[in-house]
């Protein structure tokens, strides 16, 4: 019974959630743009594929955020002790209403962790 416990994937994304990070050397229409880069780590012993992320805002009214990062890009693969980065325009991110950060892998699960406050 333990051995099952152990080979559960466990998924872990609120390490590292991180604000105000620059790209360099930038693209082409993204010097001077401040993204939020959302760190998802597999700290499970089996691989799981990684197909989207987003966040949860406070509030009814509010909509979901998809990251584009995670959409646009084929799903990914993160292998035990693994992680994967997604980053996301944070013009665009209000971020006093941002409750959870959203991580959805192919086998259907959806883990939340809670957006730190320091964050917010």
């Amino acid at each position: 019974m333990k051995n099952e416990k152990q080979d559960r994937r466990k998924l872990c994304n609120d390490a590292t959630v991180s604000k105000n990070m620059e790209i360099y050397p930038p693209d082409p229409g993204e010097e001077g743009k401040t993204f939020l880069m959302v760190d998802v780590a597999n700290i499970g012993r089996r691989p799981t594929t990684i197909t989207h992320v987003g966040f949860r805002q406070i509030g009814k009214e509010s909509a979901d955020i998809l990251v584009a990062d995670s959409v646009t890009k084929r799903p990914r693969e993160v292998g035990e002790g693994k992680s994967t980065s997604f980053l996301v325009d944070q013009s665009q991110i209000v971020f006093e209403k941002l409750k959870d950060v959203i991580v959805f892998n192919a086998a259907g699960k959806t883990y939340f962790r809670k957006v730190s406050k320091a964050l917010r």
